[in-house]
């Protein structure tokens, strides 16, 4: 049976006054994150910063946990919509980029894909700088590192030719390298949020790079004695 027409407006009314608050306290929540550590905001803040009662707070979300957790996992999709599409565009570890070749194709492509994603937290900094940055929280940087381990994991995972040629060659497993470099990045991103707005985000991309693909020695000029 078709639902009344008043009843559809109505329901679409409410939906709107619903996504009007929910975005209301997101809004709030962001601006508070500049004067106050994420670890010592409160919901009650958030809501006398929302202009709102903390029933209507839960309402919406069970805490603050909750609320960051929604802002993290929208984000991180905008992040992904903004370098493109995972399967053809997720950084490629299956051949060695050529980091002595500046047109090397492979080299041009994880550059670029690394550049976009630190422009999209410089765009953003007024979001990851309070929760990433030297006062940001442990938590927050807990979820982080989880979020993007475990995309690597099940990316790299995914390619059956990369997941052979390390199950045989390989001294790190793909779960322990993907924590690393997941913790590396996150780290070296708040730091960069937080006091290196003078390097470029093409140049934090070709740094990272750097490491990852000539590792720690190589990247600081350090060659190994003959």
């Amino acid at each position: 049976m078709e639902e009344p027409l008043g009843d559809k407006r109505d329901s679409n009314r409410n939906d709107q006054r619903i996504q009007r608050t929910r975005k209301n306290i997101k809004d709030s929540f962001l601006l508070l994150l500049g004067s106050k550590s994420f670890d010592s905001l409160t919901v009650n803040d958030i809501s006398e910063k929302a202009m709102i009662n903390r029933t209507t707070f839960y309402r919406h979300f069970p805490d603050k946990y909750a609320l960051t957790m929604e802002i993290l996992q929208e984000a991180m999709e905008d992040l992904m919509k903004n370098v493109g599409s995972v399967e053809e565009n997720m950084l490629t570890f299956s051949n060695k980029p050529d980091f002595a070749n500046k047109s090397d194709p492979l080299l041009q492509k994880n550059l670029n894909l690394l550049s976009a994603f630190f422009e999209y937290f410089n765009k953003n900094r007024s979001i990851f700088k309070p929760l990433l940055g030297e006062n940001g929280s442990l938590w927050f940087i807990s979820k982080m590192n989880t979020y993007l381990s475990d995309f690597w994991i099940k990316r790299l995972k995914s390619d059956n030719t990369l997941y052979k040629k390390t199950s045989q060659n390989g001294i790190l497993s793909i779960d322990i390298a993907s924590v690393w470099l997941a913790h590396s990045v996150v780290s070296i991103l708040g730091w960069w949020l937080e006091k290196g707005s003078a390097i470029t985000s093409e140049a934090m991309a070709e740094y990272v790079l750097s490491v990852i693909v000539q590792g720690y020695y190589s990247s600081l000029g350090l060659e190994p004695n003959r």
